[in-house]
Formats: structure tokens, sequence, C-alpha cells
């Protein structure tokens, strides 16, 4: 066996494959359909997903809210029942959903990050009309208009929403890698630091873009960046093609199709 850390981090992952591929993998599915279990199920549990965070990096935010709940209660009682929030459970579907798709390769990140202005990668929303999304590396770009019910949702969500399709469409190709996206609304950097949010619905969106970044193998985390260096973005979002095609004349056309995101929630 190999003594490098590369090598150690395969030999990782090898157990977690066994792990989620055998018979232990039912717990996930058992544990999502139940509103209570035992404090040494959920502890049991919690040692696998631990094990398995380690390496699949994204799949840390989804431990915290099981980890808060166990901490509650008092190790003397192994079969006290604890509640499972509908937050947890959530979660917990999260990690079932993964599993059935994850590919089993190492989660291996490069050191150093990738900042939007090496993507050349811009998001943005307009309150009323649509979102947009702009890869400069490639030249690619998508848009859309709001639903009915993303038309009620705050300009956090929508900004949210803008990144994660950014991540759904494109986030294949950026295996490997640390991404530092640029973003003009401070909320939606505060979500991506922490990853997490008190709105269900951005944290709805989070737990669908860090199972793309899950899947591709890539993180995600944001920095503030002002409006007026967001331009190209900006034009997209409110459906401004002439102003588009002035600041990217270098633009493919058509432009791609957008990945719509997972449904986990």
């Amino acid at each position: 066996m190999s003594d490098s850390p590369i090598g150690s981090i395969e030999t990782c992952f090898q157990k977690i494959s066994v792990w989620v591929r055998g018979s232990k993998v039912t717990i996930l599915s058992e544990l999502s359909r139940c509103t209570q279990t035992t404090q040494r199920k959920l502890d049991h549990f919690l040692g696998k997903l631990s094990f398995a965070s380690s390496v699949v990096v994204p799949g840390r935010t989804f431990t915290r809210r099981l980890w808060d709940i166990n901490k509650r209660f008092s190790r003397t009682k192994p079969y006290f029942r604890i509640t499972l929030t509908g937050e947890a459970r959530k979660d917990i579907r999260w990690w079932q959903l993964l599993i059935q798709h994850w590919n089993g390769k190492a989660f291996l990140l490069y050191n150093s990050s990738t900042s939007s202005a090496d993507l050349g990668l811009y998001t943005d929303a307009s309150g009323t009309l649509g979102w947009g999304a702009f890869y400069g590396k490639e030249q690619r770009w998508i848009q859309g208009s709001w639903t009915k019910e993303q038309e009620e949702e705050s300009i956090g969500y929508k900004e949210l929403y803008a990144v994660a399709m950014a991540c759904s469409t494109w986030g294949h190709l950026w295996s490997q890698q640390r991404i530092v996206l640029h973003c003009e609304n401070q909320s939606v950097v505060e979500c991506l630091q922490s990853s997490s949010s008190k709105s269900p619905g951005m944290m709805s969106l989070l737990r669908a873009l860090f199972f793309v970044c899950a899947t591709h193998s890539f993180t995600i985390t944001a920095k503030y960046v002002p409006g007026h260096l967001n331009s190209i973005a900006d034009a997209l979002s409110r459906f401004n093609l002439q102003a588009f095609q002035q600041l990217a004349p270098s633009a493919k056309q058509p432009p791609d199709t957008a990945i719509r995101l997972p449904l986990l929630d």
C-alpha cells in the first residue's frame, strides 16, 4: 500500500465505497423516513458520515444539524429516542441521493483556489426579470426568467439561484477546483462562506448546489464584488442582449442550455 497522501486518500475512498455499497446503506433510507431514532443509532450513523465527509468536502455542511441534535442529549442513555427535525431528515436524504449518484472517485482538490477572474465567471439576478451567468474562459452564457413562485423570493435567493445554475451547467468542467466566486450580494457571500442559511428556500438551493459540487468534485465559496464590475451578467439578467453583445462580442451563439438543478427536498 502506498504511504503517499494521495494513496491514503484513495484507500479511504475505497473504504467509503465499500460502506455505501454495502448493507449499511440501509440506515440512510431508514433514517430519512423516520421522525425519531435512538442516540446509539445516530452516533453510529454520524461516525460513518464523519468519515465520508472528511473527503467528500461539500458533505460536511449536511452533518452539522445532526451533530447539533446529538449533542443535546446525555451519552448515558444510548436508547433514548431522539426526534429528527425536517431539516435534519433533508440532510440525511442529501447523503442518500449522493450515494446513489456518486462515482466512487476520490475528491482530490488543487491546493490553490481558482477565482472568478481566472474563469471569467460572473452571475447576476434581476429582482423582476430573471437571471444570467457568463463563463468568460469558454465564452459561454446562460440566462432564464423567473417562475411565478420565484418572483416572490428574496433577491438573496435569486442571486444564489443564478450561482447554482452556473454550477449545474458548467460544474463538470471544474473538477478538483476550489472556486472563489465574485458576487455582489452580501447575503449570498455569507451564505456560501458559512455553507448555511436560515432561509428554507436558500437552504434548499444550497443542498442542490453542494450536491452538484460533490457530484463533479469541486468546491465553491464567494467574495464580495461591487455591481459595476459585474456588467456582463447584469445585462444577461435584464435580457439586454444588445449591451451583452457589446460587452462580450466573442460570446458563443446560441447560449448554452442551462442544466436544471437536482430536486432533493
